[in-house]
């Protein structure tokens, strides 16, 4: 028999003396850590002359953050100090002196509340180092799917032991940030992803286990306190010699959670203790039982024609003999594990049993293709209610779009005026020859004109499809006001009001609601919320998603 690719679903029971499940499994855990310093949450080498990140001297961390927060785009200054090629005077890579802050008060403070970060790096070489940023950010999210472009803020100065004398510096609070341009001429712009910021996950279990110093979370991830978190943190370390919290160090950089992530979601202690993780038939079955070993559908040296009738197939791109096993495996209600080098047909199997699945017409929910959301604020009952999510969505889309359009034209406080009797008199008095002379249509021509950022209409249907439209929009946001404890239920953390991120929570909410009308199994969502995809997984998927539409595609044409 051809084979094409490996399956592995039976595996004999195997015994492992003198270790527990619980044992294996953190065991397993503790493999997924790197907490050596060559992971740039532990230490971020600065001196390193072609470290691709950049570092931010003499801003404030809290008016940076505060910045954008409020959704401000950043561009960056060089120093005048430094050499062309990127280094300061000094010699060192990016470690020269920066333009001096301005000495007078009020020249401080401009400097610090502008919209300027002031790096270290010569002009040629900060282009150099944002283009290669830029690209790399840009490459890694497109071919994988994430983000790891983040903007820390304050650094912990931390040292092995105390003979040693390598400082070392670790972020303290990291902001998913994005480098923008509009076009290969224009500077690049700093922006946030209206994602939550994050603790160093990494950082405090390093400083748990082998320091014995406990660096908490944020108190609340709604309204973080940069400030007061990282004097938190310098508290916290203040009896250890030689450490420090630099809190307005601020480095742009790549940091990636992904693996860490999956350390903290295996620790037993986060499961509900009715349900432990080291209980669960799979998890002991992988780990110390193995699985009942059931006769297989085909034998080595069998036919498969006999047992797997060519009409009965559902095929939709071309199967070997192993691939045909597998999918009838699956059909038939198995579990097993599909392993097999690229190029050896899992993407195209993958299709071939969704395929059969749809033919029995069953559902498939692919996990991988979830959108990053709060997994917590997804277990929220309101999800239950799928159409009350989207109408959130939608009503917050459509406000938005408004706000923006009528931001153009009027100015802040025309959004709580009542113009009824502005539109009113308009439609009365507008037509008139005698107008001027009224004294009631003066006062209201008087007062649309203060509200306007543009040139008064010069005609009266211009003017009323103006005043329309903002009574139009202040309703609409009337309506999305009234969804606010309801959003904040449903997207936790990327809920940001009227400047959520609306594209993403769209495509969480559309992606559920396509399945919240089916037979799903009772606790799917609370499942669904503690899974987490590796970078690897979702190359995968992205790679079953290519074929599935071509073979899609292929199916259409035939019809």
């Amino acid at each position: 028999m051809a084979c094409g690719l490996a399956i592995f679903g039976q595996r004999q029971g195997v015994s492992l003396a003198g270790s527990s499940i619980r044992d294996r499994l953190l065991a397993d855990r503790r493999a997924l850590l790197d907490l050596g310093t060559r992971n740039r949450l532990v230490h971020i080498p600065l001196r390193t002359k072609n470290i691709r990140a950049i570092e931010i001297v003499e801003e404030r961390s809290t008016n940076v953050f505060a910045l954008l927060g409020a959704g401000k785009r950043l561009s960056f200054l060089h120093s005048e100090s430094a050499s062309a090629d990127g280094a300061s005077e000094d010699g060192s890579s990016g470690q020269g002196t920066a333009v001096a802050p301005d000495d007078d008060e009020s020249g401080s403070h401009k400097k610090h509340t502008d919209t300027k970060l002031q790096t270290k790096l010569s002009a040629e070489g900060l282009q150099k180092r944002l283009l290669d940023i830029w690209y790399d950010a840009r490459t890694i999210e497109e071919e994988q799917g994430v983000n790891i472009l983040y903007l820390a803020f304050g650094l912990l100065k931390w040292f092995e032991d105390d003979k040693s004398e390598v400082e070392r510096l670790a972020p303290l609070v990291l902001l998913p940030v994005r480098l923008e341009r509009s076009s290969a001429a224009d500077r690049f712009h700093l922006v946030s992803r209206a994602e939550p910021p994050s603790t160093n996950l990494s950082l405090q279990a390093k400083m748990d286990g082998e320091f014995g110093i406990k660096i908490e979370d944020f108190g609340d991830e709604d309204e973080v306190d940069v400030a007061a978190y990282l004097a938190g943190v310098g508290a916290t370390v203040s009896g250890k010699g030689r450490w420090e919290v630099k809190p307005n160090a601020m480095v742009l950089g790549f940091f990636s959670f992904s693996k860490f992530l999956m350390y903290r979601d295996l620790d037993p202690e986060n499961w509900p203790a009715d349900a432990g993780l080291d209980e669960h038939p799979c998890i002991k079955g992988l780990l110390n039982d193995g699985f009942e070993a059931p006769d297989p559908i085909v034998p080595d040296d069998g036919k498969i024609d006999s047992v797997i009738q060519p009409i009965a197939m559902h095929h939709v791109i071309d199967a070997d003999s192993s691939q045909t096993i597998a999918i009838e495996e699956v059909a038939r209600g198995r579990h097993l594990v599909i392993k097999g080098p690229p190029g050896t047909g899992k993407s195209q199997t993958i299709t071939n049993i969704i395929a059969a699945a749809a033919a029995q017409g069953r559902t498939v929910l692919t996990a991988a293709s979830m959108p990053e959301c709060d997994r917590e604020a997804f277990r929220e009952p309101i999800w239950d209610r799928a159409d009350d999510v989207v109408e959130i969505v939608e009503r917050g889309e459509r406000f938005a779009k408004l706000r923006t359009a009528f931001d153009a034209a009027f100015v802040e406080a025309a959004w709580n005026a009542s113009l009824d009797q502005c539109r009113t008199t308009l439609a009365e008095k507008g037509d008139s020859w005698f107008r001027l002379f009224s004294g009631r249509y003066r006062a209201q021509i008087g007062l649309l004109a203060s509200y306007l950022k543009v040139p008064l209409p010069k005609t009266l249907a211009q003017r009323l499809l103006l005043v329309d439209g903002l009574i139009g929009a202040q309703a609409a946001r009337r309506a999305f006001e009234e969804l606010q404890t309801a959003g904040k239920a449903a997207f936790g953390s990327a809920w940001r009001g009227e400047r959520s991120d609306w594209a993403r929570l769209g495509s969480l909410s559309s992606w559920w609601s396509a399945f919240s009308e089916r037979d799903l199994p009772a606790g799917a969502r609370e499942r669904l919320s503690r899974i987490r995809v590796s970078d690897e997984d979702r190359q995968s998927f992205d790679s079953f998603d290519a074929s599935f539409r071509s073979a899609r595609s292929t199916l259409d044409g035939l019809v």
